[in-house]
C-alpha cells in the first residue's frame, strides 16, 4: 500500500497534467480564433481584392508565449492603393482586460482587437490624448470604418 506523500505526489501530478491540458486547449482556440478572423476579414474585403483595389496576402510566424509555448500564427497583409499596408498582428493570448489581442498596423498607428472570454472580438481603440479606451464589438461596418481611418 502506497503513503499519503504517494498519494500527494500522484495529485500534484494529475494537477500539473491538468493545466498543462487546459494551456494546450487554450492555445489551440486562440490559434483558431485567429485564424476565424483573418477568414472573416478577408471575407469583408472579398469584393475590393476582386476588383483588385487591395491585395490581401497571408504570413505564417512563430511566437512563443508563456506558458502556451510555441505558437504557429496567421497574419495578414493588406496591400492597399498608393502602397499603403496594413498589417492584422497576432500580439498576445494572454492581455489584460482580453482573452488575446491582434493589432492592425499601418505605420506607426494601431488598433487594438481584443478577444473575449465569448470568443468574439472587440475593438480598443483611444482618441488623441486620451488614456481610457472605448470598447465596441467588431462588425464589418466598423472594420471598413478602421480600415479607412487607417489609410487616410
Amino acid at each position: 500500500m502506497g503513503t499519503a506523500s504517494d498519494l500527494v505526489g500522484f495529485l500534484k501530478e494529475q494537477k500539473e497534467q491538468e493545466g498543462r491540458e487546459g494551456f494546450d486547449r487554450d492555445g489551440r482556440e486562440w490559434m483558431t480564433d485567429v485564424l476565424n478572423l483573418i477568414r472573416q476579414i478577408e471575407g469583408w474585403l472579398s469584393e475590393p481584392a476582386k476588383q483588385q483595389l487591395v491585395n490581401l496576402e497571408e504570413f505564417g510566424f512563430a511566437a512563443h508565449e508563456e506558458p502556451l509555448g510555441e505558437q504557429h500564427l496567421t497574419g495578414l497583409k493588406i496591400h492597399a492603393p498608393k502602397g499603403r499596408l496594413i498589417i492584422v498582428q497576432p500580439v498576445a493570448r494572454f492581455v489584460i482586460g482580453g482573452e488575446g489581442r491582434v493589432d492592425l498596423l499601418s505605420g506607426p498607428r494601431r488598433v487594438s482587437l481584443l478577444r473575449t472570454k465569448e470568443r468574439t472580438w472587440l475593438v480598443a481603440r483611444s482618441e488623441p490624448n486620451q488614456v481610457a479606451y472605448h470598447v465596441e464589438p467588431l462588425d464589418e461596418a466598423l472594420f471598413s470604418e478602421i480600415l479607412k481611418d487607417l489609410l487616410a
